[in-house]
């Protein structure tokens, strides 16, 4: 029997986001249909993003939000900023946004939060990749993918839960009782990447709860991230060749035995418990925009990969022709 969602917590991690902030809350707060929290921890931001986010609420408060929750913290860093989020969350249900990525589709918390409701051995959901991990033979700091699907990979059909070791965030869907008795984020993980894979995995190891990918529309552009931007002191390629090994430690037994809980479940598009004045027709209007959107923006990457590969050819034929200088 599925679990209504009656309200929800959504939390924000944001650090100098000035130039997109407006347009991260329009997301949120146009799309969310169901009574939520939204809870904004402020981490470590220099510029106007806090008095541009608190002013934009101000004028635009949805009726539906029930509380606005905000934190500031004094720059540390994505994992534990998320982690302050998480522990001031009430309700039975939790989504983690990042700051770089705009709400899309209508209703979106019901559908992603939909199968941690439905099965009663799911533990989250998240709407970017789903994979199982391997480790690299010749070097065991490097991760690998296997099984991967999601909307990078315009392979995840619209009505097909991918279950599989981890659901990379964000956004992503947690139970709540969950994820406080396994004590939240190890922040041990921090700054950053992997710290979610890492509570999946336990999730797993302690109560024999998945995870998995149940995608929703959302935009995320690579120049919004602020994990490689030029005011960041967050540097997610050093930390993730430490947190690769130390996930690897932490998690032997598991991937020693080189089992995989991999599964892929239908969950026909009707049979989301949207409220009964949602409007499904224009959800379904929305959802060909999207697949035609994404289809175009995978397309357009495809040929630029196409085209650079082409070039370095090029470039190696006039090398060897003593044409080009090496």
């Amino acid at each position: 029997m599925v679990k209504p969602l009656e309200r929800i917590d959504v939390v924000i991690s944001i650090f100098n986001q000035e130039r997109i902030i407006e347009r991260i809350l329009a997301g949120v707060c146009r799309n969310t249909v169901t009574p939520f929290n939204l809870i904004l921890v402020f981490d470590g931001c220099v510029d106007k993003t806090k008095p541009k986010a608190l002013a934009w609420l101000e004028k635009n408060r949805p009726s539906n939000l029930l509380q606005l929750i905000t934190r500031d913290a004094p720059d540390v860093y994505e994992t534990k900023a998320t982690n302050m989020g998480l522990k001031l969350g009430t309700e039975d249900y939790i989504i983690t946004i990042q700051d770089d990525m705009e709400i899309r589709e209508p209703g979106w918390e019901v559908r992603l939060t939909y199968p941690i409701r439905k099965y009663d051995d799911m533990f989250s959901t998240g709407a970017y990749i789903a994979h199982d991990l391997d480790f690299d033979a010749f070097n065991p700091e490097l991760q690998r993918y296997k099984r991967a699907r999601g909307r990078r990979y315009f392979n995840a059909r619209r009505d097909t839960l991918y279950i599989r070791d981890i659901a990379m965030r964000s956004p992503v869907a947690f139970r709540s009782d969950i994820l406080r008795k396994l004590d939240y984020l190890n922040e041990e993980f921090a700054p950053c990447t992997l710290d979610e894979a890492d509570v999946q995995l336990r999730a797993w190891e302690q109560y024999g709860l998945k995870s998995g990918l149940y995608w929703i529309d959302y935009l995320s552009k690579p120049s919004w991230s602020k994990s490689k931007s030029k005011d960041s002191t967050m540097n997610e390629s050093g930390s993730r060749v430490r947190n690769v090994a130390r996930l690897r430690e932490y998690h032997k037994e598991y991937f020693e035995k080189e089992e995989s809980h991999a599964e892929e479940r239908v969950i026909p598009a009707g049979e989301v418990d949207y409220p009964a004045e949602f409007d499904r027709s224009a959800l379904a209007r929305r959802v060909i925009v999207f697949r035609a959107d994404f289809f175009f923006r995978w397309l357009a990457e495809a040929i630029r990969r196409f085209l650079f590969r082409q070039m370095q050819r090029v470039r190696t034929l006039f090398r060897l022709a003593g044409l080009l200088k090496p």
